[in-house]
């Protein structure tokens, strides 16, 4: 009897044993499918939602060049009855021109001043009344470096820059000074902004005044210097325009 009470002890310690062992087994699997759980948790990261772009958009027209020979004002003048009127030889044009956010032409001949009355080859004078006939078409850029721009000498240049200037329309080819002449004018259209440059090969033979070098641009020998300044203009905006005639 005994001997069997001490089987039966070691066989109940093997059994507890061995549902202690299971237990603690059961325990630690159950723990570490919990710790697993947490691991795979912290593993998930939330997509973040990819934000759309902000897309910018802005049309460009470009004509040229406006050589306004005298078979041209003369026509302009007896389609006003004696006042110049291109209006109707732009009418067309105007109609593509308004359709555009930015509509730029290179200004060949100089507007240089009615006062000195308008002429035609070799030495360019063209009338105020195209530059406004231009405007009225939706015309907002222009460029004013060209081989004519000296025409009518430097006082024509002046004065075309400033007419420009009073117009509220984007120019660059002429300068007052040197420091002008080196700036880097940004301008903006439907949240785009840009920077404008126009440049010449020279001016038929003539120069400006000593004095006022930096009058009209002119790219010829001066490339270095050229692109330097549009390198710096890209760095500035976000579309650099240029204009080399």
């Amino acid at each position: 009897m005994k001997k069997f009470y001490n089987k039966l002890v070691i066989w109940l310690c093997s059994i507890s044993l061995f549902f202690m062992g299971a237990c603690s087994y059961q325990r630690e699997s159950k723990n570490k499918v919990i710790i697993e759980e947490k691991d795979s948790t912290q593993l998930e990261n939330p997509i973040e939602e990819k934000k759309e772009p902000i897309i910018h958009e802005a049309s460009l027209f470009m004509v040229g060049d406006a050589l306004i020979h005298g078979a041209i004002y003369v026509g302009a003048q007896l389609l006003g009855n004696g006042q110049y009127d291109f209006h109707p030889m732009l009418k067309r044009m105007a109609n593509i021109a308004k359709g555009y956010d930015l509509a730029y032409y290179n200004r060949e001949t100089i507007i240089g001043g009615d006062e000195r009355g308008a002429s035609t080859f070799p030495l360019f004078n063209t009338p105020t009344a195209f530059g406004d006939a231009m405007v009225d078409a939706g015309f907002n850029i222009v460029s004013t470096a060209t081989n004519h721009s000296l025409d009518a000498t430097s006082l024509g240049a002046r004065h075309a820059k400033a007419y420009w200037k009073e117009k509220g329309i984007v120019e660059d080819g002429i300068n007052l000074s040197f420091e002008e002449q080196e700036e880097i004018h940004v301008h903006e259209v439907n949240g785009i902004s840009y920077a404008f440059f126009s440049y010449t090969y020279g001016m038929n033979g003539l120069q400006p005044p000593s004095d006022e070098e930096y009058l009209i641009n002119c790219y010829t020998g001066q490339e270095e210097r050229v692109y330097e300044r549009i390198r710096k203009a890209k760095e500035m905006c976000d579309v650099v325009i240029i204009a080399m005639h």
